[in-house]
Parts: C-alpha cells; sequence; structure tokens
C-alpha cells in the first residue's frame, strides 16, 4: 500500500486548535478510505529570534503594534488566571492527537531536519489551513511547499495564503510551486494570488472538515464530565468576544438560554454578562463537537465553528473578525467563499451588536444546503482520487 505524507498546521506538541486538529484528521480520514497509508509529519517549526524581531517590524509597519502587545498581554494574563483550565485543554488535546492522529515518530523542527531524517513517501501532500501564509516567515515556508522532498508527488489540498504575498517572497514561492504535481485552495483569494507565480492548473476545494460526514463526526464525538442540564447557545468567541457575548445576552434573556463560550469566564465576565454559563475552553475537539452538536444554536467568529454548524445542520450566525486582527481578511475571504456558494452570506455579521435582532429562526432549508455540498464534495474527492491514480 503506497504512502502518503502529510503535512500541516499541527504536531504532536503544536497548535491546541479545534479547527486546525479537526482539519488534520479529516484530510487523514478521506485519504485512508482511499487506501493509503498516511502519515501526518510531526513538524514544529521553531521561531528565530530575527523571525520574531522581523515580525515585531512588520506590525509596526502595519500600524498593528499595539494590538500585537495587547493581544500578548492578555494571553500572559488569561494563563495566569486560567493555569488549571490550560493544563486540562492540554491533556484533552494530548490525548485526542495519541487516540485519533497518525503524527510521524519524530518531531522536526526545521527543515535540515526533514531533509536529512524524514523518510521517503510516495505522496506528499501539504493542507489544509493557512500553510501558505507568508506571515510564517520564508523559512517556514520553503518547508511548506516542499522544499525538502525530491522524486516523490508534490500536491496541496486547500491550501490557503491568507495574506497577501511579500514581493521579496514571491520567486521562491514562484520556484518551489513549480515542482508541484498538483495545487488546490481553499479561498479564490488564494487561487488569484498562485495564479500570478505558476502557470499550473489551480483549483479550489473544501475544507477537508467538510469532506466527512455527520456520522463520521458523531463517531469521536465525547460527553463532557459535566453535561449541561440546560438549553444553551454554543458561542465560538476565538475573537470579538466581548462584543458577541454584549450583544447576544439580550437575545438568550428573551428566549431563557444559556450560553456557553470558548473564552475562558472568570467572576467579572459572568457578573457583566449574565447569561454566560460555561466555558468549553478546557475540552479537547470531541467534546468541541459534543458541545456544538447539542446546542440550540450557534454563533462564531471561527471559520471551522461555521463549518461544523453546517455539518450538525445548526441555525448559526457567522461573526467577522475585527479587520485589524492578522487574519481578519483572510476569514472573510474562506467565510464569504464557503457561505456565498452555500447560499448562506445573509448569516454573515460584521457587526456582533446585531445579534440582539437577528432571527435565528429564519430557517435554513437543509436539504438544498446538502445538494450544494454534495457538489462540492464530490469535485474536492475527485481531486483527490484523481491526483492520488495519476
Amino acid at each position: 500500500m503506497k504512502k502518503v505524507s502529510i503535512l500541516t498546521l499541527v504536531g504532536r506538541n503544536f497548535n491546541n486548535n479545534y479547527g486546525a486538529v479537526l482539519q488534520a484528521y479529516a484530510l487523514q480520514e478521506t485519504i485512508k478510505k482511499l487506501n493509503y497509508n498516511t502519515e501526518i509529519i510531526d513538524f514544529n517549526p521553531k521561531a528565530s529570534k530575527n523571525e520574531i524581531l522581523k515580525k515585531i517590524c512588520q506590525r509596526i509597519n502595519e500600524g498593528n503594534f499595539l494590538n500585537m502587545v495587547l493581544r500578548i498581554s492578555s494571553k500572559n494574563i488569561s494563563s495566569k488566571l486560567h493555569k488549571k483550565q490550560e493544563i486540562l485543554r492540554n491533556k484533552k488535546f494530548e490525548t485526542f492527537r495519541s487516540e485519533q492522529l497518525y503524527l510521524s515518530k519524530k518531531t522536526y523542527n526545521n527543515e535540515e531536519e526533514l531533509i536529512n531524517n524524514y523518510e521517503t513517501s510516495d505522496y506528499y501532500i501539504v493542507g489544509s489551513d493557512q500553510v501558505w501564509n507568508p506571515i510564517a516567515g520564508i523559512e517556514k515556508i520553503k518547508v511548506y511547499l516542499f522544499s525538502f522532498v525530491t522524486n516523490s508527488k508534490k500536491i496541496s489540498y486547500a491550501a490557503s495564503v491568507s495574506k497577501k504575498i511579500p514581493e521579496n517572497y514571491k520567486k521562491t514561492y514562484s520556484d518551489l510551486l513549480k515542482d508541484f504535481d498538483y495545487i488546490s485552495v481553499r479561498e479564490m483569494d488564494g487561487k488569484e494570488q498562485i495564479k500570478q507565480l505558476t502557470d499550473k492548473n489551480i483549483e479550489i476545494v473544501l475544507d477537508p472538515t467538510l469532506l466527512l460526514s455527520k456520522n463520521e463526526w458523531n463517531r469521536i464525538s465525547k460527553e463532557p464530565k459535566n453535561i449541561p442540564t440546560y438549553k444553551y447557545i454554543f458561542v465560538y468567541d476565538l475573537y470579538r468576544s466581548n462584543e458577541i457575548l454584549s450583544g447576544l445576552c439580550k437575545f438568550a434573556k428573551k428566549r431563557g438560554l444559556k450560553i456557553i463560550n470558548y473564552t475562558p469566564n472568570n467572576i467579572y465576565k459572568k457578573i457583566k454578562y449574565t447569561h454566560v454559563s460555561d466555558s468549553f475552553y478546557e475540552y479537547g475537539p470531541s467534546e468541541f463537537l459534543w458541545y456544538l452538536k447539542n446546542s440550540e444554536y450557534v454563533v462564531t467568529s471561527s471559520f471551522h465553528g461555521t463549518v461544523f454548524s453546517l455539518l450538525f445542520e445548526k441555525e448559526f450566525y457567522a461573526v467577522t473578525p475585527d479587520t485589524g486582527y492578522k487574519g481578519g481578511n483572510a476569514f472573510n475571504s474562506r467565510l464569504t467563499d464557503l457561505l456565498d456558494t452555500l447560499g448562506l452570506k445573509n448569516r454573515i455579521l460584521d457587526d456582533p451588536s446585531k445579534l440582539n435582532i437577528v432571527n435565528f429562526e429564519k430557517g435554513i432549508d437543509w436539504g438544498k444546503i446538502d445538494e450544494k455540498l454534495n457538489v462540492e464534495k464530490e469535485k474536492s474527492l475527485n481531486f483527490l482520487k484523481n491526483t492520488l491514480n495519476s
């Protein structure tokens, strides 16, 4: 049986993000069903001092330095206040990785280690997620463009560029993309950028989480330790938490619903937002799925929160991140591309204060959504089948 190595933004001790881990699992399982041995390369890139300095300078030039300082400060404060939750969360993610992901035995930290030590595969697939985001720095980007691979098929699946590729990076992108056998991306913006750098055909495909069925996701869903005894709104407030909770509390009060959200809660937050009941921050990917699928409604500022709302057929609204955030434009692109394809752009909110007046009951026709998703799913699966059978 031929071997497929997947390179994505997940490693054994890298990236405790629900969407990142679940999309890696989805691509792994999809390729397994096509009768290939799969392995996720445990790549845990380490930032050098020069890269950190470059990022700070870039933020200053972009006028986002203050936002970056505030984010770092808030994370530091949060980690001190919620150390116990952080430990529990890490354990849950570790358990999920060990039980569900086929990671390489060895961990790799840079291009040189991969060149010298990684065993050869028949196929290498990079994706999904923001694997080609230039903000990572050119040395890491080279790895995600398979600079270490020789004499094997190179494929990208639903790769995302996210930001505008700087002029001084374009030659590296162009040179390494020429060696790819097949290229697919997740967003139209990414397709347009990559198209300028290569004459190869570029396809747009679904995020791999959408390649698995609701039943397949149900199989790895797991009840949390303390099951809610009340009806609730699931809030994946990855960004703009205070704005979302402020806008949503009035709606929750009217409906007699509680709110279970992502960002860790403290006494101050529970006093300010009276209907906030609990946080799922300390739980892993399996519990995340359980909380979402058992909710009454979903509000999310995460792309993958939107994806799983679609998969579990939940009435939802997706809030765009603040445009000052480094991933804001990328989120808008991948979100609008997906929901536009499905005829659901009316479920996008730029202003979270409108959560007080939105109509969740303006029902989504899930039959039509399933039809459209199945068409896109077939195209995406055909891309994988054709590239791996070539």
